[in-house]
């Protein structure tokens, strides 16, 4: 089985390592690699988990069972109507970016005419620490795409046959984790300059015992000022989508703003 990705950064090279293992034969490209200062860090990422690199997205795709879109927010639909060009019909492509149901319509209405089969597709957790997260699927095409991926070792999961139903649950999810994640660093933030940090994790601590409050919050503190950007736009796409549903989207606007100080360093990095 031939898979390609265009974008290979985090979930990209992630994926591609179990694939590998499972058999599959794997080729990435990267807008990065055409950049000089970048490329030559770019060729050895997608070198160290074994995936070949390509120097043109139409290279890339020409040989492809498989072709997943890992790329960022903002590119992805301008991703889908080059990927378009160099598509046919006996391929698959799938949208692995986190992006409201309308914009996974939009990718699949522009991969539409080269005869290629369209998947949306989410992970449902994080990519980190080894930990592989499952990945939801809808559309008509669903189904027979999970079975092909998990001849290659992929959790994967069918939602429905019906188009929304994975970027939707992706989306709401969103909501909930990075929107926290902003309430958190607020909250410590607040606490470092009052001396009440330790008082305050030890009362969430007594909120939720099961949590080793030091270390979650160091981690996605970490999390927010390595990703906050693209974590910034994504929960601007989740505003956009609860809006659309008539929800009030106050809270996540502002989850986005906060997401993208701390990577602007805005703010306090502890």
């Amino acid at each position: 089985m031939n898979i390609t990705f265009i974008g290979f950064s985090e979930a990209g090279p992630a994926f591609a390592d179990v694939m590998i293992r499972g058999g599959a034969t794997v080729t990435a490209f990267d807008l990065r690699s055409l950049e000089p200062e970048k490329a030559a860090d770019q060729r050895a990422h997608t070198a160290r988990v074994g995936a070949r690199h390509s120097g043109s997205m139409a290279a890339a795709i020409i040989n492809a069972d498989i072709v997943i879109s890992t790329v960022t927010v903002d590119a992805a639909l301008s991703v889908a109507h080059e990927a378009a060009k160099h598509l046919k019909q006996d391929q698959v492509f799938c949208d692995l970016n986190s992006v409201s149901p309308e914009t996974k319509l939009a990718i699949r209405d522009a991969i539409g005419p080269s005869g290629a089969s369209f998947v949306e597709a989410v992970a449902m957790g994080r990519t980190a620490e080894g930990r592989l997260p499952p990945l939801l699927l809808s559309g008509q095409f669903a189904p027979a795409l999970a079975r092909d991926l998990r001849k290659v070792g992929v959790n994967v999961t069918v939602a429905s046959t019906e188009w929304g139903a994975a970027p939707a649950a992706k989306l709401l999810r969103s909501v909930v984790v990075k929107g926290f994640e902003a309430v958190l660093s607020e909250a410590l933030e607040a606490a470092e300059k009052t001396g009440a940090r330790e008082p305050l994790l030890a009362t969430l601590a007594d909120w939720l015992p099961g949590v080793d409050w030091p270390v979650f919050t160091k981690y996605h503190l970490g999390r927010m000022q390595k990703h906050g950007m693209r974590r910034g736009a994504e929960l601007r796409e989740c505003a956009a989508f609860l809006e659309a549903l008539e929800v009030s989207s106050a809270t996540t606007k502002g989850a986005a703003q906060r997401q993208e100080q701390m990577a602007s360093g805005r703010t306090f990095a502890r």
